[in-house]
């Protein structure tokens, strides 16, 4: 027998890379896909497999069967591209996070806070706002009297409103306090129809891991209809969005301007011309969102701010120290 470089073996008689007595099998190796055995049969080579050698062993992708990929059932699986398709309520490139909302070891539970009504503590249990009592923060407690100092008119909103003449700015108050009635008293809310302000709402804060961007929307009747949070995770939109954004350019160590919109009913996430996330809400979602009036924002605190712009009108406590928590720049 005769070997070329290319290991094409040759059945004497044969010319290259045929084989067999009458010569009618052809086998001619490719380098890091296959070689020929001595009777012209293809041998794989790598991780590739199946007859012709263009498959891959199982838990290898790829054109060259080098991307590894193991599931996890009912944590991750694996796409054709060996990309790790997180299952349930993980998340991350690894999927061994939760995703936001989502908590526990296997990241089973989920608790999604419900401004005025109960937070979630770091197990994903309900931690119920006075004057909300029960297991699941749905029985009233009719002796508290949190909000019992508020006054409103008979459509619900503060009595008295403030122009926004020689201001630019404030800080994003946290309405999760005693005096905003855990974000149910719209005197530490903004009156804005946000489904008509292409501006949306424009705000400055550090972007990082874990640190959660929250804005609570009202109705017209200020009633809360659910929060939108998000991070360098993703986005959850009460009962409605709940998944990762795209790169986000953020500045490590500082703060960051971003907008958050809902014209038309596309959630929107902007900074400057680059959209880190868009979605149109449809169905129920889109009719349960369709006429939010009110934002306020929450688990920003004093070290955040947001502009100012016309046609807004503030609550009484959205001043430049948030009702006395924030020392005035």
């Amino acid at each position: 027998k005769q070997w070329y470089q290319r290991r094409v073996a040759i059945t004497p008689g044969c010319p290259p890379g045929y084989y067999g007595v009458g010569c009618d099998l052809y086998c001619f190796a490719e380098p890091g896909v296959y070689s020929c055995s001595d009777d012209g049969a293809k041998v794989c080579e790598g991780r590739r497999a199946g007859a012709e050698c263009d498959g891959c062993t199982p838990r290898f992708y790829g054109s060259s069967c080098s991307i590894f990929c193991f599931p996890v059932p009912g944590q991750s699986s694996c796409d054709d591209n060996g990309e790790k398709v997180c299952e349930g309520g993980w998340a991350g490139t690894g999927c061994d996070e939760c995703s936001l909302g989502y908590y526990g070891s296997s990241c089973s539970i989920y608790c999604l806070p419900v401004p005025g009504q109960y937070s979630c503590a770091e197990d994903g249990a309900k931690v119920c706002a006075e004057p909300w009592i029960g297991s699941n923060c749905d029985e009233r407690d009719e002796d508290d009297e949190t909000n019992e100092d508020v006054e409103t008119d008979d459509d619900g909103e503060t009595e008295e409103d403030f122009d926004n003449i020689g201001i630019s700015s404030l800080p994003t108050c946290d309405c999760w306090t005693r005096t905003c009635g855990y974000c149910s008293n719209l005197a530490c809310a903004v009156k804005y129809n946000l489904t008509n302000q292409v501006s949306g709402i424009q705000v400055s804060s550090e972007l990082k891991w874990g640190n959660l961007n929250s804005i609570v929307l009202y109705d017209g009747a200020g009633r809360s209809l659910g929060t939108m949070r998000w991070d360098l995770r993703g986005i959850v939109l009460t009962g409605c969005i709940s998944c990762r954004t795209g790169h986000t350019p953020r500045t490590k160590g500082q703060k960051d301007d971003w907008a958050f919109s809902m014209v038309d009913g596309v959630v929107k996430i902007s900074m400057g011309e680059q959209v880190i996330f868009e979605e149109e809400l449809a169905g129920e979602c889109g009719e349960h969102y369709k006429d939010v009036q009110y934002f306020a924002f929450m688990d920003l605190g004093c070290a955040g701010s947001f502009e100012v712009l016309p046609g807004m009108e503030r609550g009484e406590q959205l001043e430049a120290t948030c009702g006395g928590v924030c020392e005035e720049a």
